[in-house]
């Protein structure tokens, strides 16, 4: 007669129980960062709904405020105005510059010239 033996794995010890500090500490990470998560939401939301985010939201869609009034209109031809005074102003000034620089180069040439 033949004997079967049939040999069975040793048994598993039983797990230790959790750590519960190392549980706490996963608990506080996730608390942490769902606290960060929703600080900066609410602060992109503050950002967002405030009179700056809706300028540069209406910047970046290309809306205006709505037709320049008489005092802006007037107040814009003014700075115009002056911007082609000073145009003029800066052309004038770029002559006398070229023509200095001119009587200058002219008088080094004379002295160099002039030599012994």
């Amino acid at each position: 007669m033949m004997q079967v033996v049939v040999q069975t794995p040793f048994p598993t010890p039983p797990s230790p129980p959790p750590d519960p500090n190392f549980l706490a500490m996963q608990a506080f990470d996730l608390l942490a960062t769902v606290a960060v998560a929703v600080a900066v939401i609410l602060v992109v939301r503050w950002v967002v709904m405030s009179p700056i985010g809706q300028a540069i939201g209406d910047r970046l869609r290309g809306k205006r405020h709505g037709p320049l009034t008489g005092e802006q209109e007037d107040r814009l031809a003014r700075i115009e105005a002056e911007m082609q005074a000073l145009r003029g102003d800066l052309g004038e000034v770029s002559e006398r510059l070229d023509f200095a620089e001119r009587v200058l180069a002219e008088r080094r040439d004379r002295r160099l010239g002039a030599g012994p």
